[in-house]
């Protein structure tokens, strides 16, 4: 009666112990795996923030300037 599947090794051989373990690091490879690719997406939009915040910053600095040359480079 063949049922496609491998026969179990036998309890508490070393063979079902080390499976285990393996187990046990591809779940926490996995868990680490999901925690680094939440922190990328964290660090990225944390990087357009900063992007968007030196395209503003660049905008006033620009601005500033224009006032300045309109001004004629005269204080008030």
């Amino acid at each position: 009666m063949a049922t496609g599947r491998t026969p179990s090794p036998p309890r508490g051989s070393a063979l079902r112990r080390e499976r285990h373990v393996v187990q046990f690091q591809l779940g926490v490879l996995e868990l680490e795996r999901t925690r680094r690719e939440q922190e990328r997406q964290t660090a990225r939009r944390k990087i357009a923030d900063v992007e968007r915040r030196l395209r503003q910053i660049d905008a006033l600095i620009r601005e500033r300037q224009a006032v300045l040359a309109r001004d004629g480079g005269q204080g008030r």
